[in-house]
């Protein structure tokens, strides 16, 4: 039979672990929620514009950087906006309506971000530490909400 000693220690042992469990699992999910290490130390630049609002840059922006915090192989060091003349330009908004699969439609304005990634360390690929440059494109209906249509080279 256990004496009280030691059914007082198993218990306290089984709620140490336990409780190192539940740390362990919640710091996982935190860091699996919120990456915000992939965007917090980007260098962000909103430019000037003659087509849109600062606020209407800002808003695609976001869009942009709530994407790149779910990438698991780079950090965002740079985010720019493309400037005016590489908005609303015909070929582009034919080509974002085209994009139907990722919710092309009836767009009518249009805006590109360029950016600069560094591949990280640890994701074992062969260009760590090596930088990347994006183009995110991002589409609305005059005066609606963007949406993040397609990103890469």
């Amino acid at each position: 039979m256990m004496t009280k000693k030691r059914k007082r220690i198993k218990t306290l042992l089984i709620w140490a672990a336990a409780f190192a469990f539940v740390f362990a699992a919640a710091f996982v999910i935190y860091k699996i929620e919120f990456p915000s290490s992939r965007v917090s130390n980007a260098k962000i630049n909103l430019g000037s514009s003659e087509v849109f609002s600062k606020q209407d840059i800002a808003d695609a922006a976001q869009l942009v950087l709530d994407k790149v915090k779910d990438f698991d192989a780079c950090d965002l060091l740079k985010l720019s906006y493309s400037g005016d003349n590489h908005s609303n330009r015909p070929d582009d908004l034919e080509w974002l309506n085209d994009l139907k699969s990722r919710g092309g439609g009836n767009f009518t304005q249009c805006i590109r971000f360029d950016s600069e990634e560094e591949w990280l360390a640890d994701t074992g690929a062969s260009l760590k530490g090596e930088k990347d440059y994006f183009q995110f494109w991002l589409a609305r209906e005059e005066g609606g909400e963007w949406k993040l249509l397609t990103w890469g080279y």
